[in-house]
């Protein structure tokens, strides 16, 4: 069975396509890269997005290095969601497939924020994670919006 990877997360080509998914193919870019006094946004440690002006510091080219750059508010504020998204639909099809006990992973008294942050840096937990075919058939029928936003389709 074919897989499609996005994100690091393995989907089952032949069921999106049967719920009559496509992937969107994304226009070819240039990495935005900003020079001295150029405005940008970022994630915050704390998950919102704030406003910078680049400097060129130690701060700055961590951001750039890390891939948390974005040229508009409103690019970082869907990667933000895009994030929440991703760490939803994970943390349902981990609930599935190991039941409740979520424990060897993130405690939930953590915020979204924190763990969206957590998943973009890959720090508390391994964005990947392979699953039946009976979790994720229940995660896209139950989940629809936040299976979309993460792998960027459309219907």
């Amino acid at each position: 069975m074919k897989m499609i990877t996005i994100d690091g997360i393995q989907i089952p080509e032949s069921k999106l396509a049967e719920l009559g998914y496509t992937k969107q193919e994304a226009p070819k870019s240039k990495v935005f890269t900003p020079f001295i006094g150029d405005e940008y946004f970022a994630i915050s440690a704390e998950g919102t997005v704030r406003r910078y002006v680049w400097r060129a510091s130690h701060f700055d080219t961590d951001c750039f290095v890390m891939g948390n750059i974005y040229q508009t508010e409103l690019d970082a504020l869907n990667k933000r969601a895009r994030a929440a998204a991703t760490t939803r639909v994970l943390n349902k099809l981990r609930e599935l497939e190991v039941g409740d006990d979520l424990s060897f992973h993130v405690s939930y008294s953590a915020s979204l924020e924190q763990l969206v942050v957590a998943q973009m840096m890959d720090i508390y937990f391994h964005t990947s994670w392979y699953s039946s075919h009976d979790a994720w058939r229940w995660v896209i029928d139950n989940m629809e919006n936040d299976v979309l936003m993460m792998l960027g389709v459309t219907k």
